[in-house]
């Protein structure tokens, strides 16, 4: 595997892969449109967002694991991992895809990081799985 950094989003779990990782909190806040009628709002209370007054909001945090993903290698990494076309898509953007059976929420941070969330019934097995690529 070339170098790359595997960051857990929770500060719980930091794991490397070839390499050091930061283990300072990661400057996430955003709001992610996931579809017509589906929003997800990461590192704030969807009470502060003006766009989503009056929305239902529910807490999904303790159900979701996550990822940063980020190096040199993580372009090459993500090639493997997905079929999506990242020259596509520009920072901040954030679509589902299936990586190795399983669906993932990918956000691209930068043109060499990403953010990957799945459910957390899949996290320990999707992270051993995106160790062996």
């Amino acid at each position: 595997m070339s170098a790359c950094d595997l960051a857990s989003l929770g500060p719980e779990r930091l794991v490397s892969i070839d390499g050091a990782i930061d283990p300072g909190p990661l400057p996430v806040r955003a709001v992610l449109r996931l579809g017509e009628r589906e929003w997800l709002v990461l590192d704030a209370v969807a009470a502060e967002i003006p766009e989503l007054a009056g929305a239902l909001a529910v807490d999904v945090g303790d159900s979701i694991d996550g990822w940063r993903l980020s190096g040199p290698g993580a372009c090459e990494l993500m090639a493997k991992a997905c079929l999506l076309d990242l020259d596509r898509l520009p920072a901040g953007a954030a679509t589902r895809t299936v990586m190795g059976g399983v669906t993932v929420l990918v956000r691209v941070v930068a043109a060499d990081v990403f953010e990957l969330r799945v459910e957390r019934s899949y996290a320990a097995w999707f992270e051993a799985w995106l160790r062996q690529l």
